[in-house]
C-alpha cells in the first residue's frame, strides 16, 4: 500500500485556500461547486478543545450557478467553551472581540446522504487576514505531519470506534447481548445498513461492525488514511451513527462510560509509520528500530497525552486497569492492557501499532497531533524501547505505575510536558488546558448520573 501523505506544507494564507487532498478519491479540488451535486446546505464543520463537533451552515442555492463559498466567520471564543454550555472562560488572547474564520478546503467535500441536500466541508480556521491561526486544531495536526514529513516520515491512521445504542431519549441499550451476538447484528441491520451506505458516500469505508460485549454495544473500524483524513472521518462517523440512530427513535453515543457496571467505550487508534512509501513500523515479528523509537516516544509522553486523547471527566471512569482500556504505561503483543498494543497480523508480521487509551471525546485533530509529536520525538531522539509488558498487570515489569486515574492528574501532566507545550504552541497548550480545567471543576460538583445524561448529548 503507498502512504498518500497530503497537506505538507505549513498552513500560510496560501494553504489556507488549499489544494486537492489525495486521500478524498472523488475530491474535485477547490473548484467544486456543492449545489451541482444536489446539495444546497453546507455544513462547515470544526472540533474545539471541548471535543464537541460544531457547524456552521451556508445556504448555497439550488440553481447550481452560485459560487462555491470560501469560508464562514467564527467566534474564536468557542476554543474556551466548554462541552456543559456556552459559557465562556476567560485565557488571553481570546477576547469577545476576537473574530476569525473557517476557510473551506473543498478537496475534502462530502455529501451527507442521510440528510438531503446536506453536505459537509472541512478547512483550518485562519485569522481575518486568511493567515494561520495558532490556536486552530486542525493546524496543529497539519503542522506535526509537515514537520515529519520534512524528516521523510509520514503515517497511516484509522480510528475504531465502540459505541452504544440505547431506545429513544432513555438508558436502556436495545438489546442484551454479548460479544458479537449475531442476532444483535440483525436488530441492528437496518442502522447498520444506513451507516455503512452513508459512510461510504462520504468517502468513509467501514472494514468491521460487529457487536461488541456490552448490551446494545457496536463497534466500527474504517479504512486507514493520512492523519488529516482520518481526523476528519472519525468526526464522519461519529456524527453519521448519532444522526441515524436519532433518525430511527434510538439514541447513539460514544461516551466512554454511560452505563456503570458496564463495558466502557474506546476509540482506539491504529497507526502506522511509513518512509518512502514503505512501512517501517515493523521487522517482521517485531517493532523496527523506528516503530520501536515511535513506541518509546509515545510511552515517555503518555502521563501529558491521555489529557488529550482521553479527555473528559467521564473517561476515567473507563481508563482503568482489569477493564483493557490501555490503563497500564507500557507496550505488548496482543496485550489489551498495555497503553501501546502491538498487533501480530497475517503471516505472524508487524505492520501497525494500536493506541488504546483514546476515547472519541477527543478532538481528534489535537490526540493525532500529540501521539504523533511525541512519536516523532521518540524517533528523533532514537530513544530505546522499554521492556515489554508480558502479562495484563497492574504494573509493568520495569515498575511504571498506570495512568493518570483523574483528568485533572492527566492535565497536570500535560501542564509539565514541555515538548508537547511546544509542539501544541503555548497559546493552544493554555487554552486547551484552561477549558478543561473548568470542565472539570464544574462536572466535580455534579452527580454521576447528570454527567453522563448531560455528556451523552454531546457525544
Amino acid at each position: 500500500m503507498r502512504s498518500m501523505l497530503t497537506n505538507g506544507k505549513k498552513t500560510t494564507r496560501r494553504a489556507a485556500r488549499a489544494s486537492t487532498n489525495s486521500s478524498y478519491p472523488h475530491a474535485k479540488g477547490n473548484t467544486a461547486n456543492p449545489n451541482r451535486t444536489g446539495v444546497c446546505f453546507v455544513r462547515f464543520t470544526y472540533v474545539c478543545n471541548d471535543g464537541v463537533v460544531r457547524s456552521k451552515v451556508r445556504y448555497v442555492g439550488h440553481d447550481g450557478k452560485s459560487p462555491a463559498p470560501t469560508h464562514i466567520g467564527l467566534s474564536a471564543v468557542e476554543q474556551l467553551m466548554t462541552a456543559i454550555d456556552d459559557s465562556v472562560i476567560e485565557q488571553p488572547p481570546i477576547d469577545a472581540t476576537t473574530e476569525v474564520r473557517l476557510a473551506a478546503d473543498w478537496s475534502t467535500f462530502r455529501p451527507i446522504l442521510h440528510c438531503e441536500g446536506h453536505g459537509r466541508v472541512f478547512g483550518p480556521i485562519v485569522d481575518g487576514k486568511g493567515d494561520a491561526w495558532g490556536l486552530c486544531p486542525r493546524t496543529f495536526l497539519d503542522n506535526v505531519v509537515s514537520r515529519a514529513k520534512d524528516a521523510g516520515y509520514s503515517f497511516r491512521v484509522a480510528f475504531e470506534n465502540e459505541f452504544y445504542v440505547f431506545g429513544g431519549d432513555t438508558f436502556a441499550p436495545i438489546d442484551r447481548s454479548v460479544y458479537s451476538q449475531d442476532d444483535a447484528f440483525s436488530r441492528a441491520a437496518d442502522l447498520m445498513a444506513a451507516a455503512a451506505k452513508s459512510l461510504e458516500a462520504a468517502a468513509v469505508l467501514p472494514v468491521t461492525l460487529h457487536p461488541e460485549s456490552g448490551p446494545g454495544q457496536f463497534e466500527v473500524a474504517i479504512t486507514p488514511a493520512d492523519p488529516l483524513k482520518a481526523a476528519d472521518d472519525q468526526i464522519v462517523v461519529r456524527s453519521t451513527l448519532k444522526d441515524l440512530a436519532a433518525q430511527r427513535g434510538m439514541r447513539a453515543t460514544f461516551l466512554p462510560r454511560p452505563l456503570p457496571g458496564r463495558p466502557s467505550s474506546g476509540s482506539h487508534i491504529n497507526l502506522s509509520v511509513w518512509k518512502d512509501d514503505d512501512n517501517v513500523t515493523g521487522d517482521g515479528e517485531n517493532l523496527s528500530p523506528t516503530g520501536g523509537g515511535f513506541v518509546a516516544g509515545v510511552l515517555a509522553h503518555l502521563p501529558g497525552l491521555v489529557a488529550v486523547t482521553c479527555p473528559s471527566f467521564n473517561s476515567y471512569d473507563r481508563l482503568r486497569p482489569g477493564m483493557w482500556s490501555g490503563a497500564v504505561r507500557g507496550w505488548g503483543r496482543s496485550n489489551r492492557e498495555a497503553a501501546v498494543r502491538v498487533p501480530l497480523c497475517k503471516g505472524g508480521a508487524v505492520t501497525h501499532i494500536e493506541y488504546r487509551c483514546a476515547d472519541a471525546t477527543c478532538n481528534p485533530y489535537l490526540a493525532l497531533g500529540a501521539i504523533v509529536a511525541a512519536g516523532m520525538d521518540g524517533i528523533e531522539k532514537k530513544q530505546p524501547l522499554p521492556p515489554e509488558a508480558k502479562k495484563h498487570a497492574i504494573k509493568v515489569k520495569t515498575g511504571e505505575p498506570v495512568l493518570p486515574q483523574r483528568l485533572d492528574r492527566a492535565l497536570r501532566c500535560l501542564t509539565l510536558d514541555g515538548y508537547l507545550r511546544d509542539r501544541m504552541g503555548r497559546e493552544l497548550h493554555a487554552c486547551y488546558l484552561a477549558t478543561r480545567r473548568a470542565e472539570f471543576a464544574r462536572l466535580k460538583a455534579m452527580r454521576p448520573n447528570e454527567v453522563v445524561r448531560l455528556l451523552a448529548e454531546r457525544f
